[in-house]
């Protein structure tokens, strides 16, 4: 194993501790607020350096899969004994008790915008311009008979013009497979097309066999990849693929063929052969299996935004990170048998470690995206076993203006020590058969 193995391994733990880190951080200055008494902080398991400072003892475990805080009188996770003294966890009022649990999450919720932030301002977003160019072309798919070529421009639809991508397959879809008046731009020359959507029988939507136009430019290649070994390097611009000249970076389905390349690199034109490799990765269903690959990469350019926009940004990668989780959540919710892609710690260790092969920014968008997952997960209000599980437990005994009985509570804590540990097992099985 390469010493950049290593480092991708380093990274990714330090990546997963700093997720647990501030969502136990967040217990812990709402704690402090509101007059709770730590007992112990700790970021992983099984402890190997314990220190204690003031009324607090520090410790790191020798497993960074977690992490916990203990207050005094009673754990975030479990019910203890408490004595009645003020500075106790359950001492404390439903609103006090809930502030400090919803801190964890929350805290999440914040580091998310805090990555999303320093990835606009310092590193700068991969952009691409999409300005409505076709790249591939599919077979079988009027398009292509229609006589439309790559680079190719839309301009209109039914006379109506086009400025976006996302609007010509919007378009596209709706058309239910009456024709369409294409307006065409190809170098300096407009003319009409008139193509009839064909229906996908995979996903039965419309299509015409289009795909968005990349810049025939390479990315940053895994040194590992075929393509790396093969002597490809970023920014080369690919002119041919198997001697035929292309404008769009090709969408090169795996195969075990060799795949020929010719390219340019600054003044010169150079030939290469790669030579495909199985390698670990999600297909579509989001299952891991091993697939042949090139390791080919598009190079995006970074733009480095304001100060203010990149607190917009920030704020809107956030919501949409959100917004993907509940949608997530509902396909989950409509379909049990996909509740075979949740991930566990083997999974986020495993996502880490591959974008942190990618370079910086794709790791700290990652980290921001795994946040807010981690914030959801905690305000599920399954019993006990989340922050939201607790929260609903106080709220119940706060409307009935009384606490659970200790056998109740005895109960309510054995039936979250089989949820939890049904749901970890479940997981984990899952994060093994997907890379077996």
């Amino acid at each position: 194993m390469t010493i950049d193995f290593w480092i991708n391994v380093f990274k990714a733990a330090l990546a997963f501790t700093l997720l647990v880190w501030f969502h136990e951080l967040g217990h812990f200055i709402a704690c402090k607020l509101v007059g709770v008494r730590v007992e112990v902080f700790s970021i992983g398991f099984v402890p190997i350096i314990k220190k204690k400072i003031g009324e607090t003892e520090y410790a790191i475990g020798a497993i960074p899969l977690g992490g916990y805080i203990k207050p005094a009188g009673g754990d975030l996770s479990a019910d203890a004994e408490s004595t009645g003294a003020p500075d106790e966890f359950l001492s404390k009022n439903f609103w006090q008790k809930s502030f400090i649990l919803l801190a964890g999450p929350l805290m999440n919720v914040v580091l998310a915008i805090f990555v999303f932030w320093v990835v606009a301002f310092f590193i700068g977003v991969s952009e691409f311009h999409p300005d409505n160019r076709i790249g591939q072309l599919e077979k079988d798919y009027p398009a292509l008979a229609a006589g439309l070529a790559e680079g190719d421009r839309i301009l209109e639809i039914n006379q109506v013009k086009t400025s976006s991508w996302e609007e010509v397959t919007k378009n596209i879809k709706k058309s239910n497979g009456k024709p369409l008046v294409f307006k065409i731009q190809r170098d300096s020359k407009e003319f009409d097309l008139t193509i009839t959507p064909k229906k996908d029988p995979q996903y039965g939507t419309y299509r015409i066999g289009i795909k968005l136009f990349f810049d025939p430019v390479i990315g940053k290649l895994d040194k590992n990849s075929p393509a790396y070994k093969a002597g490809l390097r970023r920014f080369d611009k690919i002119i041919e693929v198997n001697g035929r000249p292309i404008k769009s970076f090709p969408m090169i389905a795996p195969s075990e063929k060799p795949l020929n390349l010719k390219i340019q690199r600054e003044s010169k034109e150079l030939s290469f052969k790669i030579i495909p490799e199985k390698e670990g990765g999600f297909n579509y269903s989001g299952e891991y299996e091993k697939q042949l690959s090139y390791g080919l990469t598009i190079y995006f350019p970074r733009k480095k935004f304001t100060f203010v926009n990149s607190i917009k940004y920030s704020l809107k990668m956030t919501g949409v990170s959100c917004l993907l989780i509940i949608q997530a959540l509902k396909m989950i919710a409509q379909k049990i048998s996909m509740a075979k892609q949740l991930g566990g710690p083997i999974l986020i260790s495993y996502i880490l470690y591959e974008t942190s092969k990618s370079g910086l920014a794709d790791l700290l968008s990652m980290i921001a995206l795994l946040s807010v997952n981690l914030a959801f997960i905690n305000l599920f209000p399954l019993i006990i076993i989340t922050d939201g599980g607790q929260i609903s437990i106080f709220a119940i005994e706060a409307l009935r203006k009384k606490r659970f009985s200790a056998k109740s509570r005895a109960i309510l804590n054995t039936i979250g020590f089989f949820l939890v540990i049904s749901l970890a097992v479940f997981i984990i099985v899952n994060d093994i058969i997907r890379f077996l």
